[in-house]
């Protein structure tokens, strides 16, 4: 970048860092022979008063999420050129047994169907973090509804692309880690890299994550993402980053050193399923493209950017690469949902000074435009539930009748009960309280999932006369090959997990005397 750029383009960035309340940021952009640009700049942690807030540098780790994808499918593309896997082949040749809820799914699944999105299953990102093997995650999958046809559009699934990871650690017979680590980190000298939360917070430097709240930073306590570590475990500093794009940008090669095929990357970077995953569609950038393998496939001023964000507990992410240009950038911050107006306002900006698109230009550009579009559906995060409707406590009579354990064969269990007068939904480490709506409906209000806070709808089937309550389940399968239609006949709980995925149906468990007593 040339040296004019590199000021207008930091003022920028401070400016962004200041409107998006983001506590650190990295920077860098690179070629294939080396780094362009590098910035470090802001703190690694606020708010703790312990007098800990050290400045981020390009050794800071920083969770990286959802580019874990990349890191996935490049293992893949690796074990394809070694013939371990085979793109097109039914992963039930790899998983004996392997199925999902449909049959055209579990007869003809593959790995380039999960890697594009197009397997049919939506989000079901409450199915983790968890403790279950690999084996039992994958035994799990069958239970959870396709809410699309199989291969008819692209819908992001962490939750497929951590089967991906599992299914090709299967085939190779080694752990989906130490595969990563033995055919990408290693060779390409990537040191700084690891998998879990309790791992980076070994590092010396690593950065914390935030959460704005409107008034103030917030520290966020980190999330292990157990059981989904090849959809979004990845954590890794600037330095390991850098490596990463310029592998890509080498055709493969390293150092001298070749990580990844050139048939390989042109499969990553090939438009797969069409959609568009960007919440904005400007005439820079139109409503054109889709997922690749690993990776978002779009144009920008005509020219094809492959991309990626991710986000994560008090963390954001964004890597890009233009293949016309030989450039990559990658960004990393410690604030929640800051991903959409802070990192494309810099990213866009950055790539107009590469393109010469407007010279000098004010580069406030993007900055005006997507501030605007941020306004108007609410600024990133600062909101951490997603309140839909005014909602009050629960009381009086018909609690007690909602009580009990209820459990669904791919998410396990969830407890509703009483304490201090109130209703509570208890599920894996959260406690959230039951709140009822004007209209009588009643919420599981501030769930977590995924990066979102949701009020989820709580629709009790034969258990509550007094609330809302119905004799049939709306959205349950009625085909017989389902396994669970059964749990039309017994009370339960039908829950709105996500919004992207029909209600999950959560059967009450008849508690034993002994449980009831404890």
């Amino acid at each position: 970048m040339k040296h004019k750029h590199e000021k207008h383009l930091e003022r920028q960035i401070l400016a962004e860092m200041d409107y998006y309340h983001v506590p650190g940021f990295a920077m860098a952009v690179v070629d294939s022979e080396g780094v362009l640009y590098e910035k470090a700049c802001g703190v690694t942690s606020v708010g703790t008063g312990t007098g800990s807030e050290r400045p981020v540098t390009a050794d800071t780790l920083f969770a990286v999420a959802s580019c874990t994808k990349s890191l996935t499918s490049a293992l893949i593309s690796i074990l394809a050129d070694e013939g371990t896997v085979d793109y097109d082949v039914p992963v039930k040749e790899y998983v004996p047994g392997f199925q999902m809820a449909d049959t055209a799914a579990s007869e003809g699944l593959t790995l380039r169907d999960i890697l594009c999105h197009r397997s049919g299953l939506g989000g079901h990102d409450g199915m983790w973090p968890s403790e279950l093997s690999p084996e039992e995650f994958l035994y799990r999958l069958r239970w959870l509804e396709l809410n699309q046809p199989f291969r008819y559009t692209a819908q992001y699934s962490n939750v497929m692309y951590t089967a991906a990871g599992y299914i090709a650690a299967a085939a190779a017979g080694k752990p989906w880690e130490t595969l990563v680590r033995e055919k990408i980190l290693e060779p390409a000298g990537m040191e700084q890299s690891c998998f879990s939360a309790e791992m980076m917070h070994r590092a010396d430097d690593y950065a914390q994550g935030h959460l704005w709240t409107g008034k103030g930073w917030k520290q966020m306590p980190a999330w292990e993402m157990k059981g989904a570590e090849p959809a979004a475990s990845w954590c890794a500093g600037l330095k390991d980053m850098e490596k990463w794009l310029r592998i890509f940008l080498g055709h493969g090669i390293y150092q001298g050193r070749r990580i990844l095929s050139e048939k390989g990357i042109r499969k990553m970077w090939t438009l797969h399923m069409p959609n568009t995953f960007s919440p904005w569609v400007f005439p820079e950038i139109p409503d054109l493209g889709g997922y690749g393998l690993g990776w978002v496939i779009r144009l920008y001023r005509g020219r094809k950017i492959c991309y990626h964000h991710g986000e994560i507990e008090g963390y954001c992410s964004l890597q890009a690469v233009v293949p016309d240009l030989g450039r990559g950038i990658v960004m990393m911050a410690n604030r929640h949902c800051c991903c959409h107006g802070f990192f494309y306002t810099i990213l866009f900006s950055a790539l107009d000074q590469m393109m010469d698109a407007g010279g000098d230009q004010d580069l406030s550009f993007w900055s005006r435009r997507l501030r605007s579009a941020d306004e108007k559906r609410g600024k990133d995060g600062e909101n951490p539930v997603k309140r839909e409707t005014e909602l009050s406590e629960v009381s009086g009579e018909g609690m007690e009748q909602c009580e009990g354990i209820y459990s669904n064969p791919a998410y396990g269990e969830i407890e509703i009960r009483i304490k201090e007068a109130k209703l509570y939904l208890y599920f894996r480490d959260q406690k959230v309280p039951v709140l009822r709506a004007k209209d009588g409906s009643l919420f599981a209000s501030g769930l977590k999932e995924d990066t979102m806070y949701l009020d989820v709808k709580l629709v009790f089937w034969e258990a509550a006369p007094n609330m809302e309550s119905q004799k049939n389940v709306k959205n349950m399968p009625d085909t017989e090959d389902r396994a669970d239609k059964i749990y039309r006949k017994n009370p339960g709980v039908s829950v709105t997990i996500e919004p992207s995925v029909r209600p999950v149906w959560f059967e009450k468990r008849i508690m034993s005397e002994r449980e009831e007593k404890v």
